[in-house]
């Protein structure tokens, strides 16, 4: 009789598994449905959204120069960056443009103050700084992001 009795019981708990299955999917369902309701997104823009840029980085060389400071200090900044794009057919020009690029940068640098390179908030202000006047410099945005690989500040 024991062994009847335990028969009933695994097929109750493959029962329940199934219904916490189907309410949890369904449940999934009707929260993507109404977000996407709500968001007025279609699901091609969403696919469209998951499908990745093609990332490609140019690394540059280190850059060292001094920054801005009173009189009696003297505040240096070594830091190496990359620029990333998406663009493959803008890689010769990106090459061919390095002596113009590091200029820039190099400009950027020059003008920023110990405390602009130590906090958080001022390393994500000079990256975009550095990005926005690297495009315009372009005449078309062509740098998405600039990376700080590496940065020393004394």
């Amino acid at each position: 009789m024991a062994e009847t009795t335990k028969e009933p019981k695994k097929k109750k708990s493959k029962l329940k598994l199934i219904i916490i299955i189907v309410v949890i999917l369904a449940v999934l369902f009707l929260a993507g449905f109404i977000y996407l309701r709500v968001a007025n997104t279609t699901v091609g823009e969403i696919i469209e959204s998951f499908q990745k840029e093609e990332q490609l980085t140019m690394n540059l060389d280190e850059f060292v120069v001094n920054l801005k400071s009173p009189a009696n200090t003297r505040n240096y900044l070594k830091v190496k960056i990359s620029i990333m794009y998406t663009d493959s057919s803008k890689t010769e020009m990106l090459m061919n443009s390095t002596s113009k690029i590091r200029d820039i940068i190099l400009d950027n640098l020059r003008e920023k103050e110990y405390e602009d390179v130590t906090t958080n908030e001022g390393i994500a202000k000079l990256k975009k700084e550095i990005a926005d006047e690297l495009n315009n410099s372009f005449g078309e945005t062509i740098i998405k992001e600039v990376y700080i690989t590496d940065i020393i500040v004394q």
